[in-house]
């Protein structure tokens, strides 16, 4: 009797199991009891679906279909109404906003899952594409008895080692948003030791923003729900591995642990004493460090080797970066190969003209009762050059590091030249400023005549150049020249006769026209000696469709035409510029009545700041002109409307090269 009463309460649990669990799927709080795997495929890749995503929410009119994997999870709190994916090779990610809770249940980390997109709708928030249903005028979240219309769950589940992305904090971009990432050798700053992961003291929209750092002093904000399951945990202060997903608001990312487990600080905690270069470089320009630790890196140039750098100045490298070290008097006897250390308590970085720089640095100076610059060792060898494009100096990514260019020469107009003064190296495609001091002891050489391979530091001073180190920079240029273009259109702005605010871009042959009804137009600019052209939207609150278009440019004496520019993007908050051309444009009329093909798209425009000004000029890539004959108008478009678009927008340099015929 008694086995039998146990084998009842048995059967009894086991048939209320199954009912309990036998339910309907959009019951996100209950798993699935079973999965059956769904007769559908995907007819469009996740980046071809998200790539048309705009700041303005757009509805998927087509049936299309993606498949992607789910990296975040509900499970510990941490998110809430939301779920990242992206897809099998990492490549492409999204975030969807849907109107319930307890989705891990469903939408496990490494679940695959299919999504019908059609009257869903996409939007760009923080330069995350998100994907969801339309509220007011925005992405919002997907009613819950309406998920189940349009996610698809696939049987399939990966383990999540195939999906994650091992990175370390410098190399957190936009790239890796709502992407499963890991980042190694980490821990909580001094600061947060102590606290709980929340704290209700510093509460940041129901979620505590604390801050984790590596080796080298990049930082990056780890946040924390009230609502999650380790809120009233103890931070970590060990150091070691943390998982989670990528997020962004405004500016600063956001790395968010999907549950504790997630964060595996179990390693001894480390000393980081010293900051990379390239983490010292994002510190706040203009203001006094209050920072006790210390920059290494090796002098790379120095007015004591060839002199082709001021007195007062140095450029140190390290694993990360370059910077220059600016004294506050000539007395340096830093040589190349020197390994200093810096303690940069009280210093500044600043900019000049571009350049990032640590100023105010004493070489005999002492900070704390210590010196504030040590030579640790001499005669080191210099870090290896990077070998790099003119376009990518151009860029400005490698400022004050070592680099080498391979396949260049010294342009034609400039073999019977000395290396002193500004020069131009060119890859007969783009051109390079080489800038020599007058003091240089290798000043009146003669420039090299061929072509190969250059070294030299990659620098700016209002734009982007390359410094020789000595001669020998350039002793690789001994092959073959290439034949080189030659600019059939080059518009420096630096003719114009008058610049300021509410001066009009006063230029032969150009022509500015209005055909928004607002009354902002594009104006002539000059800062630390250059011209160039700008317009923005802010203050104007009437919709602003400005029209910057060039004189006739002929195209019947050339061949292999390329267009390009250089162009800034300040106090970013939406794309306001687009770039068309004309071939039957008047050169006078209303450009509403011409045709016009948009080339935006072809252009790589993506550089950008969102408050204050790039510190340079960014050259576009080039666009082929090479199937265009005859006349040719090129219009700079300015389009925006306070508040919702105010972007400045800088461009010079507007250029077209080809060869003569």
């Amino acid at each position: 009797m008694k086995n039998n009463t146990i084998l009842l309460a048995v059967f009894t649990l086991i048939f209320g199991a199954m009912l309990s669990s036998c339910v309907n799927d959009d019951d996100f709080g209950t798993p699935p009891l079973s999965c059956n795997e769904p007769n559908i495929s995907s007819n469009k890749t996740v980046q071809e679906a998200i790539g048309a995503a705009t700041s303005t929410a757009t509805q998927f009119t087509n049936d299309d279909i993606i498949e992607a994997y789910a990296v975040s999870s509900d499970q510990g709190g941490n998110f809430f109404k939301t779920i990242s994916f992206q897809t099998l090779d990492g490549s492409a990610s999204f975030s969807l906003a849907l109107d319930a809770t307890n989705t891990y249940l469903s939408y496990e980390p490494g679940r695959k899952v299919f999504f019908k997109l059609k009257d869903l709708f996409s939007q760009v928030n923080s330069s995350s594409v998100n994907i969801g249903a339309l509220f007011g005028s925005n992405v919002g979240r997907i009613a819950e008895p309406q998920i189940t219309d349009f996610l698809v769950r696939s049987c399939e589940i990966i383990d999540e080692e195939q999906l994650v992305q091992h990175i370390t904090i410098d190399q957190i971009s936009d790239q890796y948003l709502n992407k499963l990432i890991e980042l190694s050798n980490v821990q909580f700053k001094d600061n947060e030791l102590g606290g709980n992961y929340f704290d209700p003291n510093n509460n940041l929209g129901g979620a505590t923003n604390r801050r984790i750092t590596d080796q080298f002093g990049f930082e990056v904000i780890f946040r924390t729900s009230s609502f999650s399951d380790f809120a009233g945990s103890k931070v970590p202060e060990g150091n070691g591995n943390i998982r989670g997903v990528l997020t962004k608001f405004g500016n600063d990312f956001q790395f968010m642990a999907r549950t504790e487990e997630d964060v595996k600080l179990t390693n001894a905690r480390e000393s980081f004493n010293r900051i990379g270069i390239a983490a010292l470089r994002k510190f706040t320009r203009g203001s006094a460090i209050n920072d006790s630790r210390f920059v290494e890196g090796v002098v790379t140039l120095s007015s004591n080797n060839e002199a082709n750098i001021t007195a007062r100045n140095a450029v140190i490298q390290d694993e990360t970066g370059g910077i220059v070290l600016r004294f506050d008097a000539d007395a340096h006897t830093l040589v190349e190969g020197d390994r200093v250390r810096v303690f940069v308590q009280g210093l500044m970085v600043d900019t000049f003209s571009g350049q990032a720089q640590l100023r105010d640095v004493n070489f005999d100076g002492q900070v704390n009762g210590q010196a504030q610059l040590e030579i640790v060792a001499q005669n080191q060898p210099l870090p290896a050059p990077k070998i790099v494009t003119i376009n990518q100096v151009l860029s400005n990514a490698f400022e004050s590091q070592l680099v080498q260019i391979n396949n260049v020469q010294f342009a034609q107009d400039n073999l019977a030249a000395n290396y002193a003064g500004s020069r131009t190296v060119t890859d007969c495609s783009d051109n390079l400023r080489v800038f020599t001091q007058n003091t240089a002891t290798f000043g009146a050489t003669q420039v090299a005549q061929g072509n190969g391979s250059l070294i030299g530091i990659a620098n700016i001073v209002n734009t982007s150049e390359l410094i020789l180190r000595s001669a020998n920079g350039a002793s690789g240029l001994t092959g073959t020249r290439c034949t080189e273009p030659t600019n059939l259109f080059l518009e420096t702005f630096e003719s114009i006769a008058v610049t300021g605010n509410n001066r009009p871009v006063a230029l032969a042959g150009w022509n500015s026209i209005l055909t928004g009804g607002g009354t902002e137009n594009w104006e002539a600019r000059l800062f630390s000696g250059n011209k160039y052209a700008q317009a923005s939207a802010f203050g104007f609150t009437q919709p602003m469709v400005a029209w910057l278009i060039t004189p006739a440019i002929n195209l019947n004496t050339s061949t292999q035409e390329a267009f390009s520019f250089g162009y800034t993007q300040n106090f970013y908050n939406g794309d306001a510029l687009t770039v068309k051309y004309s071939t039957d444009y008047d050169g006078i009329g209303n450009p509403d009545n011409f045709t016009w093909t948009d080339i935006t798209a072809q252009l790589n425009i993506t550089e950008r700041l969102t408050s204050g000004f790039m510190p340079a000029f960014v050259k576009t890539n080039e666009v082929s002109f090479s199937s265009i004959s005859g006349n040719v108008y090129i219009a700079f478009v300015y389009t925006g409307v306070d508040p919702t678009v105010t972007t400045t927008i800088q461009i010079d340099n507007v250029t077209i090269k080809g060869l003569p015929n």
